[in-house]
């Protein structure tokens, strides 16, 4: 009996801190010792045994470089550890939910309303909702209060409407305007109401018979509290993500090309009677060569913009300085990272048309010429990647003067910051020039 107390004793000094240890030393380069300990704290209270686990061990691996780009506080690490290790736990991998990220750094919600939220950026994958619509959909609910539990809903007939002959921002507006904001507060009869009265224009046969299910699934969710919302979600993904596959199938075939309105950009306003043609997809948009060494481009009067004044650069981004990051936001009030590049740029000092510039990063990676990281120059976009295979664009910024660029970030808001810091320099993707010349 002795013999087994006294290998119980070694058991718990020994194998648990070297269990222990493969977090630190995953964290030792990038936070202090008193840091790792107070990440290491974090996690094992909310985890318990969990925290000593591989996955547990692997997420905080993948979240590394999310936490140095963003700039995770040591609580805002170890949560972000815990709510995406309950997302995986609801069968939402921990790739549906990269680019909430930077939500959850200020995220003022529970564990459960986190869920919620991961739950519809899953189904909005899986259904291939444009991402502009997904993000500004979550922003504004959020803005109106909304509890997430009405984001998932009317998030779901949002992904549905697409399906119909309906125009996407006047549904979008409509779901804004007539959501319940407090949704797990209503009886089954009026929440089935309302779905119905939201719904009452439908005639896709596909998407009543949809409805049907995610009334169901709405009812369960709904009574559901603590752990029982994990396990209801994990209910959800078995049932539903055969469904959301299917629409996202449907939505490619809908729309084999892009559509500008779907990528945020707005029409350039033209004098001129609009002709018939259709406009070309913007995978044919033209791209603007950089001038070769010694020379000055010539430019024409609707091509003035292309010279950038750097001066103008830095007074329009200082305008924006200390700008708070907020996810899918669009103003000086709140802004994310593709925001802040396209109000920068369409900026009358700086002057790019509002129709070249698309509203999300990854088509703003599409505009114009590839330059070289070591040529790059001011006015430039920079793209990144935190994605663990890194062939996700996450996050975009403009290139300063000197190696610094100018972004939106989730704990700091705008700032300037060095291009030749680790983990910017380690996760950089590629940078594009839309400017033909910059200028002091």
């Amino acid at each position: 009996m002795k013999n087994v107390f006294l290998l119980s004793i070694i058991f718990l000094f020994t194998v648990h801190p070297v269990r222990s240890q493969d977090i630190a030393s995953l964290l030792k380069d990038d936070y202090d010792r008193q840091s790792q300990l107070l990440i290491q704290n974090e996690i094992r209270k909310s985890l318990g045994s969990r925290a000593n686990s591989k996955e547990v061990q692997l997420l905080v691996k993948n979240l590394l470089p999310w936490s140095q780009m963003e700039g995770f506080s040591p609580k805002q690490f170890a949560r972000s550890v815990e709510y995406l290790d309950e997302s995986a736990r609801a069968g939402i991998p921990f790739e549906s939910n990269e680019e909430l990220l930077p939500l959850v750094a200020n995220f003022a919600g529970s564990k459960e309303e986190f869920l919620y939220l991961s739950r519809f950026m899953r189904e909005a994958e899986e259904a291939n909702l444009p991402e502009m619509y997904r993000d500004d959909f979550i922003g504004r609910g959020l803005d109106n209060r909304w509890e997430a539990l009405s984001v998932l809903v009317a998030g779901r007939l949002l992904i549905l409407s697409r399906q119909e002959n309906i125009d996407t921002k006047e549904y979008f507006d409509l779901l804004i305007h007539n959501m319940n904001p407090k949704f797990s507060k209503l009886s089954q009869k009026a929440s089935e109401d309302l779905i119905s009265k939201l719904s009452q224009n439908f005639k896709n046969q596909k998407n009543i018979n949809s409805i049907q299910k995610l009334n169901q699934d709405a009812i369960i969710l709904k009574a559901s509290k603590g752990d029982k919302v994990t396990e209801n979600l994990k209910l959800s993904s078995r049932n539903l993500d055969p469904l959301f596959e299917e629409y996202g199938r449907l939505e490619v075939r809908r729309r084999p090309q892009v559509r500008p309105e779907d990528i945020g950009i707005e029409p350039i306003q033209s004098t001129t009677q609009p002709t018939q043609t259709t406009k070309p997809p913007i995978t044919q948009q033209p791209t603007v060569k950089p001038p070769t060494a010694g020379t000055t481009p010539t430019l024409n009067q609707g091509e003035r913009w292309k010279r950038l004044s750097t001066a103008s650069l830095y007074t329009v981004v200082n305008g924006w300085i200390g700008t708070r990051y907020k996810f899918g936001g669009n103003t000086k009030a709140g802004v994310d990272c593709s925001g802040f590049t396209l109000h920068v740029l369409i900026d009358p000092k700086i002057g790019v048309p509002k129709g070249f510039v698309p509203r999300r990063a990854t088509p703003q990676a599409s505009l114009g010429s590839l330059v070289q990281n070591r040529n790059m120059q001011a006015g430039d976009l920079v793209f990144f990647s935190a994605s663990p295979n890194q062939t996700k664009i996450t996050h975009v910024g403009l290139v300063m003067k000197n190696r610094d660029f100018s972004h939106a970030s989730s704990t700091r808001g705008v700032v300037i910051q060095s291009l030749d810091s680790k983990w910017w320099k380690e996760r950089y993707v590629t940078s594009r020039r839309i400017f033909s010349q910059a200028v002091d």
